[in-house]
């Protein structure tokens, strides 16, 4: 992307250098997207509006206007600073200083606006490594490579497959995306399975992933993370030790969904208890409310699966040494 940057900038300075000033406005206003008096970069990679660059623009088109307004006044040359920048600098008349400024300027906006987005690229494979890994940590396959070992699909409220979804788009706001009834799903290549969760803490939004086994049922882990929870307190939620005590919990008792509940004073229930962080009741609760509200919009899916895997054991042949024993 570097050698980009590199070579948009070196054909413009030979452009400018050759005389041909208007292919450089081209150019620039081309990539740039000039709109009304400023200068707008939309997005290229997640939806965030330049708004630096916006301003950047906006600040820019407003000094061109004072030097034109100057121009047609007749008192360009009464600006001192106008004056070595425009006319004494490049020995041009005024008209042809103000036409190389404008290149010049939109020249040094475009290789801002390349930077940024390269930025931006950088930081968007970044924080899409980051879920990757949390993924396959909640499984405890750190060790393999997550193309080849997660499928990940979009299910509805019915637990049915939604086709040409982004799963990591929706994760970039899964709030809404429960909203609009899209839920995403990480089926490990073992038949296991990872949901997001999200809720909020004390302080803020709390978010991450359970891992259940292949009975749908048993917690094989969990990872959760959060925006600003107290550090000893309720930040210990983002911590191996404590998530290590999710670990072996079920979601359901018999076949009613129970989810796990994190209980102030000690756990009570061991198969769906943890005891609550201490000190840090408001965030323990938070978990107990983002486990049980996340896990249960997945709930057709997991009955679904667990029905499926009940047959599979039902019709299961049994096994020659079975029959040597039975004989």
């Amino acid at each position: 992307f570097d050698q980009l940057i590199g070579a948009v900038l070196f054909l413009g300075e030979q452009a400018l250098l050759d005389g041909h000033m208007h292919l450089v406005l081209d150019l620039c206003v081309e990539l740039l997207s000039q709109q009304g008096c400023g200068i707008e970069i939309d997005h290229v990679i997640d939806g965030v509006h330049l708004a630096h660059l916006h301003e950047l623009g906006n600040d820019l088109t407003g000094l061109l206007l004072q030097a034109g307004s100057q121009l047609t006044d007749g008192d360009l040359i009464g600006d001192h600073h106008l004056q070595l920048c425009v006319a004494g600098l490049f020995q041009l008349d005024a008209l042809q200083a103000l036409e190389l400024g404008l290149a010049l300027a939109l020249l040094e906006l475009l290789a801002l606006a390349l930077a940024a987005l390269g930025l931006q690229k950088r930081q968007y494979e970044n924080e899409l490594n980051e879920k990757k890994q949390a993924i396959l940590a909640s499984l405890s396959a750190s060790d393999q490579r997550y193309d080849e070992f997660i499928d990940a699909y979009v299910v509805d409220k019915n637990g049915a497959r939604i086709d040409g979804e982004d799963v990591f788009a929706l994760l970039n706001d899964l709030p809404g995306a429960y909203a609009a009834g899209k839920f995403p799903v990480f089926e490990a290549r073992d038949g296991r399975v990872v949901v997001p969760v999200t809720g909020m803490g004390l302080w803020g939004p709390i978010w991450g992933y359970v891992a259940l086994e292949k009975d749908m049922n048993t917690v094989a882990g969990v990872i959760m993370a959060h925006k600003g929870e107290t550090p000893g307190l309720g930040a210990e939620i983002s911590t191996a030790k404590y998530q290590a005590n999710f670990v072996g919990k079920t979601i359901f008792e018999g076949d009613k969904f129970v989810s796990v509940t994190l209980r102030k004073g000690g756990a009570k229930d061991p198969a769906h208890e943890v005891d609550a962080i201490s000190g840090g009741t408001k965030t323990s609760d938070g978990v107990t409310a983002m486990l049980y509200n996340s896990l249960a919009n997945y709930l057709p899916l997991l009955e679904a699966k667990r029905r499926a895997a009940a047959e599979q054991v039902v019709l299961a042949p049994v096994s020659d040494e079975s029959n040597d024993e039975n004989k």
